[in-house]
């Protein structure tokens, strides 16, 4: 979208809930937590929306992804269960 709010187009399209999107430092990817498989997990994508990928893969909810200043890891929360 440009700076003045025209020109959006959608770049996720799975019937999950996708939220809290993250841009790595240099603008490569975006980080956000989606329930696309069932639980809440963090992936990344491409500005664009294409090649998604599931970085975690867990019973617990997973959310809040931040990229490190340099851009090498994805800090997050996480509910993971004790058992």
């Amino acid at each position: 979208m440009e700076a003045d709010g025209t020109g959006q187009i959608r770049i996720t399209t799975s019937d999950g809930f996708d939220t809290f999107p993250a841009w790595s430092p240099d603008g490569s990817k975006i980080a956000f937590d989606s329930v696309r498989d069932e639980n809440r997990e963090i992936y990344t994508m491409n500005p664009d929306g294409s090649d998604p990928r599931r970085l975690t893969d867990n019973r617990g909810i997973d959310r809040f992804p931040a990229w490190s200043p340099d851009g090498t890891r994805i800090a997050y929360y996480s509910e993971r269960p004790n058992s």
